[in-house]
């Protein structure tokens, strides 16, 4: 099938395509070459290749492991290329060639790519939610602090619900006929607290 891809392949030229129609009408072109190149909506990241190099492939994806959060492939590249997955792109989705993290690149305007060098790699993609720390974080906050609330509402309860005649408790500073006890604390007003 002349339309078909793999779902992670190598593309040995990248061409630059900014707008998504522009992109979409390369794409659905028969003339086009999907296997051996790539759309890529930044300018920074395109190289350019002679002609003859743009047609021969620069290289294959050896293996693909996917796990939920991750996917990793091993790639062998005879010439500097881009490694496309056919995945959704998503801002949470990280990138890294033999350990080291790159940058993700748009593929084609959907999906996902990163430039590597000629040579044996590893590259993996992998889900980090940039914000889950944080939300975990206020979360367990506020938690706490509901806790914190419920057990000083639950300590005031319990002296509310003092059984009559139960004696108050007793007071800081004590009152003698002859005023109040020397190096005893007053309250407002000079009673006792």
């Amino acid at each position: 099938n002349h339309c078909f891809l793999p779902r992670a392949y190598v593309a040995g030229r990248a061409v630059y395509s900014p707008d998504p129609d522009e992109t979409l009408a390369r794409l659905s072109d028969p003339e086009f070459n999907a296997r051996n190149t790539v759309l890529l909506a930044s300018k920074e990241e395109v190289e350019t290749t002679s002609p003859a190099a743009a047609s021969a492939s620069a290289g294959q994806v050896e293996s693909f492991s996917r796990r939920p959060n991750s996917v990793t492939l091993q790639v062998t590249l005879s010439r500097p290329g881009y490694v496309v997955l056919l995945d959704r792109l998503d801002p949470n989705w990280h990138a890294a060639v033999d350990g080291h993290e790159v940058t993700i690149l748009r593929a084609n305007h959907l999906f996902r790519a990163v430039r590597a060098e000629a040579g044996v790699h590893t590259v993996r993609f992998y889900y980090r939610q940039r914000w889950l720390a944080a939300g975990l974080a206020v979360s367990l906050g506020a938690l706490a602090l509901c806790g914190i609330l419920f057990l000083l509402d639950l300590q005031v309860a319990v002296v509310e619900q003092r059984p009559e005649g139960a004696a108050a408790p007793e007071r800081v500073g004590r009152v003698t006929e002859a005023g109040p006890v020397k190096g005893a604390r007053s309250g407002p007003g000079g009673g006792p607290w």
